[in-house]
């Protein structure tokens, strides 16, 4: 393996890199973050299956729930802070703040949602265009999803989230036509492309919805051959939507991102299998992060690694992504760590390019979006 640049140089590289325009498709909803102890926990454990063992785990999870328990867990805990939600959400929120021009699908216009992106970096499609987030709102409801957050201490041994949802939009994967109709004008112009969200889809709503989607990514490819497109996982509430998913989703892509949550095993054998079917593969945990690609050297990957990883820290010490002059004075200190050991024969042997990054040293405060910011922050300076 190539003796890498150290972490400072390889981050302000990949700063120099940045995109200036992306898309991010699928889902977008409004967060409500509640802060969770034990105690909490326990009262609203009867209606989130999983919760206590997520906390006891310190991993994260998302859970479809009853509208019902949605209800009776809102009645028995705080109001929680309204933040904007969704992997596209999510996404297209911080690649603004990176000074990308963000050309978001949403599948609700709710004043409520679309008023929390307050940058003109965020675009909506209208019916003569692409407009700022906040001139394309409209009087309906959003959908929204619980966030709550539980901190490292003697009941946890991890900082981590726990997400539910009952709400329709999302999961149906409704795709805004007026969305389509405006993408196609602007993707001769647009390198990067964000897709996420199948992981809320039943295997039936999947089926359904396979057709439009596919036949989207080969059309967008077939106007821009230029165009690399990157699919966040998520953690999919059907294993059977999962497997769709590979076979249908992943070859259409260039590259594919999860956390150590998210696939069954983070092993070896799931970076193979996921390579197998497109070219570049990242892994993001709290701790390090792993990439292995195809197509890309490995001083690249490593350049975007450590780029993420500073966008990331500053996320979740700041509760927001940073400007690229804020980035530029952070001083992060990488994480004192070893990469996990593989054998990188099985794969290295292949003509594929490996590279690890070490996350930065901080206190987490937040932990809502960060694996979704993460993947945006290392996709748009890939070069």
């Amino acid at each position: 393996m190539e003796k890498p640049r150290g972490f400072e140089e390889n981050r302000q590289l990949a700063r120099k890199k940045i995109e200036k325009k992306a898309f991010f498709a699928y889902g977008a909803n409004l967060d409500s973050v509640i802060p969770l102890n034990l105690i909490q926990a326990r009262l609203v454990s009867p209606y989130l299956p999983g919760l206590l063992e997520s906390m006891k785990k310190g991993e994260g999870r998302e859970i479809r729930v009853s509208k019902a328990a949605f209800r009776k867990t809102i009645e028995l805990l705080p109001c929680g802070s309204k933040r904007v939600g969704g992997q596209a959400g999510n996404m297209a929120l911080d690649a603004a703040r990176l000074g990308v021009l963000s050309y978001m699908h949403t599948p609700s216009r709710s004043g409520e949602l679309l008023s929390l992106f307050r940058s003109n970096r965020v675009l909506v499609a209208g019916e003569n265009g692409f407009v700022p987030a906040k001139e394309a709102s409209d009087n309906s409801k959003p959908p929204v999803h619980l966030i709550l957050e539980f901190k490292k201490g003697l009941e946890t041994p991890s900082s981590n989230r726990f997400i539910a949802s009952c709400e329709n939009l999302n999961p149906s994967l409704c795709i805004d036509p007026l969305f389509s109709r405006n993408i196609a004008r602007e993707i001769p112009e647009i390198s990067r492309g964000f897709v996420a969200g199948f992981h809320l889809l039943s295997p039936k709503v999947f089926e359904e919805r396979k057709k439009v989607v596919v036949k989207q990514l080969l059309g967008w490819k077939m106007q821009n051959p230029d165009l690399k497109i990157h699919l966040e996982w998520g953690s999919f509430i059907s294993g059977e939507t999962e497997r769709l998913a590979e076979k249908h989703i992943l070859p259409l892509v260039d590259c594919v991102g999860f956390n150590e949550d998210e696939v069954p095993s983070t092993g070896i054998g799931t970076i193979e299998k996921f390579l197998d079917k497109t070219k570049t593969v990242v892994l993001h945990t709290r701790d390090y992060s792993l990439a292995f690609s195809k197509e890309f050297e490995a001083k690249s990957l490593s350049c975007s690694l450590a780029f993420a990883s500073c966008v990331a820290g500053f996320k979740a010490s700041r509760g927001r992504a940073p400007t690229l002059a804020e980035l530029k004075k952070t001083g992060f200190k990488p994480k004192k760590i070893s990469p996990p050991k593989f054998d990188e024969r099985k794969l290295l042997g292949k003509g594929i390019s490996f590279a690890f990054s070490p996350s930065v040293e901080i206190t987490p405060k937040f932990t809502v979006g960060l694996g979704d910011c993460f993947s945006m922050a290392f996709f748009l300076t890939l070069k």
